[in-house]
Order: structure tokens, then C-alpha cells, then sequence
């Protein structure tokens, strides 16, 4: 189920965490221009499911590479199918949707990432790509870091599917990488790297 994963990435999915730091400090030092700091959480998902399969993109490259062929706009993706076409340009990923159950179940029996995004679209909400990498037995899903990002509307580390929705809409839509397809040679070519695998806080009881 985990075909295609690194290795690295498979422990950091099961006890730590897939998703980097995303404060605006940590932005700028990847090389992205400061005026766009806020506005890349789409492109943290793709650059970090692309690491996890083997495709270290630069962020600041994949910004560029992101506005160069319109999936993004310099204020926001263009939808989950634009962050579909965009992991396949430049990472050679295919992927696919999902329904709500599939991937539950994907994060709880399988350990594979699934990308969770949101509309973003109610008072007091933002659109958001989260990373989801694990769910506990009360439905609580980890998205680290991803979940973080947003914590000025109630995002945090672990969120329930109801806690995701409050923040960030009610619209949610599920993807992950296609189970039996192996990266393929895509706009962008890299070498494979070390991925980072901090110990992930447990569930909080």
C-alpha cells in the first residue's frame, strides 16, 4: 500500500511528521519571495508528497515552476485538480480523489498521506491544503505542521474532520498519490534525499 514511499517517509508518516515548519521565516529561507509567504500552503502539500515519493523540488522552484503553468496564481492554487496536474508536471505523480471513507481508512489501516483540501469559502475560515498522514481511534486526524499553519482559526496538530471544516470549509476534498503508480520522469528531475523524521507527538488523550 505504501509503493512508491521512501522509506524515510513511511516512519516519518507512521510516528512523525511529513509536513515542514511553515512560519513565514521558514518560507523566506527556502528562497520564496516574501510576498508570497502566505499564500503557498498548496505548494508546501505538493513539495512534501513529492519528497515522500523520491522528488525533492526545491519550494522556491516549485513556486516558480507553479505560476509558470497557472495551477497557481500568486494568491492561490486553482483547485484540487490544478494541485493534481501540478504534482504530475513536475513530479511525475499521478493521483487520485477520494471519498470521505476510503481515505479514513487509507490513513488509519494503510499508512499512506492523503492531501486534505478545503474551500475556505465561510466568515472566519481559510482555504487550506492540509497533509494528513494518520488517524487515532477517536477520528482524529494528524496534520502536523500543515494544521499549524492555521492555528489564528482553531488549526492544530491533530483536528477531527468536523475541527477541519470550522477552519477551513466545508468543502473538502480528498487526494493521494495513485496506490500502484511508481514516480514517472517528469519537468523537473532531482536526486532522492534524506527525509527528516522527528518523533511525531503521540494523540492527545
Amino acid at each position: 500500500a505504501t509503493s512508491g514511499l521512501t522509506a524515510q517517509a513511511v516512519q516519518a508518516v507512521a510516528k512523525g511528521d511529513l509536513s515542514i515548519p511553515q512560519a513565514a521565516q521558514t518560507r523566506i529561507a527556502a528562497g520564496v519571495d516574501p510576498k508570497y509567504v502566505a499564500s503557498i500552503c498548496g505548494l508546501l502539500a505538493a513539495h512534501s508528497i513529492a519528497k515522500a515519493y523520491g522528488k525533492d523540488i526545491p519550494l522556491a522552484q516549485l513556486v516558480k515552476l507553479a505560476q509558470e503553468g497557472g495551477e497557481w496564481d500568486g494568491r492561490e492554487m486553482k483547485g484540487t485538480v490544478a494541485w493534481q496536474k501540478l504534482l504530475s508536471r513536475t513530479a511525475g505523480l499521478q493521483s487520485e480523489t477520494l471519498g470521505t471513507s476510503e481515505a479514513l481508512r487509507l490513513l488509519k489501516d494503510e499508512g499512506v498521506p492523503v492531501i486534505i483540501s478545503t474551500s475556505g469559502a465561510g466568515p472566519n475560515q481559510i482555504p487550506h491544503y492540509f497533509i494528513a498522514q494518520r488517524v487515532d481511534t477517536q477520528g482524529r486526524i494528524y496534520v502536523g505542521q500543515s494544521g499549524l499553519a492555521i492555528a489564528q482559526v482553531g488549526g492544530k496538530e491533530w483536528m477531527t474532520l468536523d475541527e477541519i471544516q470550522r477552519a477551513a470549509g466545508s468543502t473538502i476534498h480528498f487526494v493521494r498519490v495513485n496506490s500502484k503508480a511508481q514516480p514517472t520522469p517528469a519537468a523537473v528531475t532531482t536526486a532522492n534525499t534524506t527525509l527528516t523524521t522527528p518523533a511525531g507527538p503521540a494523540a492527545p488523550a
